[in-house]
């Protein structure tokens, strides 16, 4: 009799132990349930927008992209472009090219040219030394992104047709100058590379 016992005490309290998981996992619904229905139309747009550039940076002036691209390729692949470049890419390259020479400036090209070509789209080592030389100049210590902006006056068409070329400023907190670059942006899908990354003249 005695081990009857204990089983139904052992089942009333799995059942009890039951019954409270049940009433808070349905209390945690119905809370999460109440803050989606609680969500003003603003807080929805916000939390999309927020979605959708989670790993893109889309420039400032970004709207003059649309009136002058007209390629196939998708705008989403320059933006996520610009975020890999400027929270990976280039503090690490910044980082590479302290205090080197040209012959260093060569062996760091030839060491990761198909790393360069995947992040830069450059291909050849006269390109790629320009722009490191021309980031050389620039005091950059690990320095946090603000914003990017497209100078809407320099867009101009490049390579016969192929690319639509453009600079872009990247704006860093506490650097004394802008990081300006020209992006040529394939028209083709077919093109490669889709982006390119120079200095901007």
């Amino acid at each position: 009799m005695k081990l009857t016992k204990k089983k139904v005490l052992i089942i009333l309290i799995i059942l009890i132990i039951l019954f409270v998981v049940i009433l808070l996992v349905k209390n945690h619904l119905e809370d999460n349930a109440n803050q989606a229905a609680n969500l003003t139309d603003e807080q929805i747009m916000v939390q999309q927008v927020e979605d959708y550039t989670s790993d893109k940076i889309i420039p400032r002036q970004f709207q003059t992209l649309y009136s002058n691209y007209d390629g196939e390729n998708s705008k989403n692949d320059l933006y996520r472009s610009l975020n890999n470049l400027v929270y990976d890419y280039l503090p690490n390259l910044f980082k590479q090219i302290n205090g080197i020479n040209d012959a260093q400036i060569l062996k760091l090209f030839e060491e990761n040219k198909n790393d360069i070509k995947e992040n830069l789209g450059i291909r050849n080592v006269e390109d790629f030394t320009n722009l490191v030389k021309y980031l050389q100049t620039i005091k950059f210590n690990n320095n946090q992104f603000e914003v990017s902006e497209i100078d809407t006056e320099s867009y101009r068409s490049a390579g016969q047709g192929s690319y639509l070329s453009f600079i872009i400023k990247l704006k860093y907190e506490n650097l004394d100058q802008d990081i300006s670059l020209r992006v040529f942006f394939a028209n083709m899908t077919s093109a490669d590379p889709e982006i390119i990354y120079s200095v901007a003249e």
